[in-house]
């Protein structure tokens, strides 16, 4: 078998539109290649085919090939003498079909993804390898520069069962760790990082109108509030919160401390919701803050500026939630 190096000059000097479907740069195989070297690969297996085929083929005991014939991605590596024909074995056709059904019957030291790139075919891709990716296994996720791949690539480099080695242009390298495997078959939403980091996300119909969150991490709520949260305690200030919609039940979510306060009264501009209660405190109108509260906490996706506004003519001190 000839050596890496030797392989790697090898691919170098094919030319990079070797194939019409887009090949993997030298500075992405030679990491594919230094990585896979570092561990004994018995079984390994990839979406897509074209350089990293040939690669693999020398690095791996048995290698499989899950790809279509596009640009002659397929084509190529079957017809080059650079590949080592005895380790490898293509099951041409959609890997949403193809990989879908296969039974893998061993563990994988090795996955490459890169095979249809469109929603949600990546994601069904990683759900059928992941359960069978030994400890210490080489996950690759290509084209991470796409949207698609891209959240596939935050979530990972969040999850416990995967440790991010290094990304090298538009590649990624996971390592599978010894973490649990999470069950393919079954719910456990929360108990994935990915998820209680980012829980809860509003989801009423304001959200649904074109409002979002802005633009602002859960951990900058928290680094912006709780000071200020300590400080009002001990002034016994009474606080209260402008804003009764999604965005005060995502900020009481991301800052239960609010609670400790407790608010005197929640703000709202409509007259109907006025005399009412929202999380135990009256609802008020905003012009009468100053006759109860000390400081009025504003609370909107993108509508904090307009309720600074509106309490430029009462007497109270007016604090937005987000950062300024």
């Amino acid at each position: 078998m000839a050596s890496l190096d030797e392989l790697l000059n090898s691919l170098a000097a094919l030319p990079s539109d070797w194939h019409a479907a887009g090949c993997l740069e030298m500075p992405n195989l030679e990491a594919l290649g230094r990585h896979a070297a570092a561990r004994r690969i018995t079984y390994s297996m990839e979406t897509g085919a074209g350089k990293s085929t040939l690669l693999l083929s020398h690095l791996s005991e048995r290698h499989l090939v899950f790809a279509v014939n596009d640009g002659n991605s397929l084509a190529s590596p079957l017809e080059s003498p650079l590949l080592r024909r005895e380790t490898v074995e293509f099951i041409e056709g959609p890997s949403q079909r193809t990989l879908m059904g296969y039974g893998f019957t061993e563990p994988l030291q090795l996955a490459f993804i890169d095979g249809p790139h469109g929603f949600p075919f990546p994601n069904l891709e990683y759900w059928k390898i992941y359960p069978h990716l030994d400890t210490g296994a080489l996950l690759v996720i290509d084209d991470i520069h796409i949207p698609t791949i891209r959240q596939l690539f935050d979530f990972l480099r969040e999850d416990e069962m995967f440790t991010l080695i290094e990304t090298v242009g538009k590649t990624a390298f996971f390592e599978r760790t010894a973490a649990p495997t999470f069950s393919p078959w079954q719910d456990g939403w929360w108990l994935q990082a990915y998820n209680t980091k980012r829980f809860p996300v509003p989801y009423d119909e304001a959200s649904l109108e074109g409002e979002t969150v802005a633009d602002q991490a859960p951990e900058d709520y928290r680094a912006r509030l709780l000071p200020l949260i300590e400080r009002w305690i001990c002034q016994k200030a009474r606080v209260a919160v402008f804003g009764i919609g999604p965005h005060t039940d995502y900020l009481f979510g991301l800052v239960p401390e609010l609670e400790q306060l407790p608010p005197v009264a929640f703000l709202d501009s409509s007259a109907e919701r006025q005399g009412t209660t929202f999380r135990g405190a009256p609802v008020k109108p905003p012009a009468s803050a100053a006759e109860f509260a000390d400081v009025v906490l504003c609370s909107s996706y993108e509508h904090e500026y307009v309720q600074m506004q509106i309490l430029d003519t009462v007497s109270v001190k007016v604090v937005p939630s987000h950062k300024p």
